[in-house]
């Protein structure tokens, strides 16, 4: 009997630490995102980003919790409770294999976190 209910309250202590990634607008993540490289041929002292405009999801031990939209200029701002989270490109991003492309975050407690993400354009 044990046994049967182990597995349940695993999913009720996961449930309630992820119920609500949300602490209002004190906390959470912004930056900048960035596709790389952004040309075939890169030179020293020429950047070679430009900025990603997209749909995103930020994942807690696998399941979407919040989702958000980079500008034209690759800003971005998310609410977001302290803890560490997984940043996922929609399938649209124009990106190689954008869903693979996963980057680890970690919003820390007590204001905005700063996390500028790069992700690979395949361009060789």
């Amino acid at each position: 009997m044990r046994r049967s209910l182990l597995p349940l309250l695993v999913l009720l202590a996961l449930g309630c630490e992820t119920a609500s990634p949300f602490s209002g607008d004190d906390t959470g993540l912004q930056g900048t995102i960035t596709r790389s490289p952004s040309r075939p041929v890169c030179f020293a002292n020429d950047p070679c980003e430009a900025p990603l405009a997209g749909d995103f999801d930020v994942l807690r031990f696998d399941i979407v919790v919040a989702t958000f939209h980079s500008a034209a200029d690759g800003s971005y701002r998310v609410a977001l409770a302290p803890g560490n989270y997984t940043v996922r490109p929609d399938p649209d991003v124009p990106i190689i294999s954008p869903t693979s492309q996963t980057r680890t975050v970690t919003v820390e407690p007590g204001g905005w976190t700063r996390a500028d993400l790069v992700f690979d354009t395949g361009i060789q």
